[in-house]
């Protein structure tokens, strides 16, 4: 028989799911914006708004003392303290957009550009110049994008739709043991 308790756990957790997914639809509309931006010119515009701080130009990389092998990563205090997507459209590592499983301080060392992640482009280096600043006349590329973006955005949103209605039907079976 169903409990009151079972329909609350099944609600709080489809509205964790529901949260969880907002999220990524918002880190989405936040790309398509910025890619509809890029289009229309602003892409320096945009990237002014962060930090490009010369000593990231020539910071040290190279390998820890303890592993001679894997990401390089930079040496020094000022790379080791610069914040999250500071540098975001400028050097990859800091950037928001960066994407990869080492991380270390507030960086990314083994990383790659989440807008390259269904092209054939190689992969970003760490503390590289933005690669979207070397495309940023190529229209193409980013109207591209921006059809990749939103074809994910859409199928998202139609994930929650069919989420939610799947969770409604539970929990109009479980309640229906009350009537």
């Amino acid at each position: 028989m169903c409990r009151i308790d079972d329909v609350l756990k099944i609600i709080e957790s489809s509205e964790n799911n529901i949260k969880e997914r907002a999220v990524i639809i918002g880190d989405f509309q936040e790309k398509i914006s910025l890619v509809e931006k890029i289009i229309e010119g602003k892409f320096y515009e945009l990237a002014q708004k962060y930090e490009d701080p010369s000593f990231l130009k020539e910071v040290e990389i190279g390998y820890r003392e303890i592993m001679a092998t894997g990401p390089k990563e930079p040496f020094g205090k000022e790379a080791k303290e610069q914040q999250a997507g500071s540098t975001t459209l400028n050097r990859c590592g800091w950037c928001k957009f960066s994407v990869g499983k080492k991380s270390l301080y507030n960086y990314l060392i083994d990383n790659s550009c989440s807008f390259f992640e269904d092209d054939s482009y190689p992969p970003s280096q760490f503390n590289q110049e933005c690669k979207l600043k070397q495309l940023v006349k190529n229209n193409d590329f980013f109207t591209r994008i921006r059809h990749n973006l939103s074809q994910k955005y859409i199928n998202k949103l139609l994930g929650i739709n069919d989420f939610c209605k799947a969770t409604l039907s539970t929990i109009k079976k479980e309640i229906s043991v009350f009537r």
